[in-house]
């Protein structure tokens, strides 16, 4: 996708890029954005004009590295946005998964490669959850206490990227053994709908990461060097 500015309609970059929906849905923007400019979408729902395009073109263009917005990354919206992410992927993409797998492996209940690719899921699942474990209980609250300056005697955290990325390779191997090596009974519409789910999960998750990559991780340290 091209690179928008923010006098860019939002219903643009939407229709472009349908995988933004979840994104704005995490700010509080709604679809029904008619013709307003990303500009004025944000100053209805509060939110810094700057942010908005910056989490957008990080979101849905390898080619973007926002180098000149750094400076200006809010960080408590930055990290509000960020555990909107989280909750939504404990909440309803990991769940909806699961619904998926448990539909098919009932449909194939002698089918050892479908409890297989199962437990694969289990366990970057599980890996998931830890990170956002770690992100909601202690990662996002120390930085937003030392961005407001509440608390002077902790350290800054280091974002941990590895642990973000693994779980994404997780869940490309699995994909990877779903298309190669299933076999026996089962459902194959059921499949499909497994495999859009897992992948749906995955790409979100990979462009986060570049969020985390390239704004969040190096405004914790530019915190750091400000300490």
């Amino acid at each position: 996708m091209k690179i928008i500015t923010a006098d860019t309609p939002l219903s643009e970059v939407i229709l472009a890029d349908p995988s933004i929906i979840p994104v704005i849905n995490r700010l509080g923007i709604a679809l029904g954005t008619d013709d307003r400019s990303v500009t004025e979408v944000a100053a209805a729902h509060r939110l810094s004009p700057d942010f908005l395009v910056t989490i957008i073109n990080t979101f849905a263009s390898r080619d973007y590295f926002p180098a000149t917005a750094l400076s200006r990354v809010d960080m408590p919206t930055m990290l509000s946005y960020l555990e909107l992410t989280d909750r939504y992927y404990r909440h309803f993409q990991i769940p909806n998964i699961e619904r998926h797998f448990n539909a098919l492996v009932a449909s194939g209940p002698d089918n050892s490669s479908l409890t297989l690719l199962r437990r694969l899921f289990d366990k970057a699942k599980t890996d998931l959850i830890a990170l956002i474990d770690s992100d909601l209980k202690s990662l996002f609250p120390t930085l937003r206490a030392l961005s407001a300056e509440r608390n002077d005697n902790d350290a800054v955290p280091e974002v941990d990227t590895a642990a973000a990325e693994a779980v994404e390779e997780m869940l490309a191997d699995l994909l990877s053994m779903i298309v190669r090596n299933i076999s026996g009974e089962y459902d194959p519409n059921l499949c499909y709908a497994t495999i859009v789910a897992v992948a749906g999960l995955r790409t979100d998750l990979s462009k986060n990461n570049r969020i985390r990559n390239l704004i969040l991780r190096p405004a914790a340290l530019e915190l750091a060097s400000k300490r």
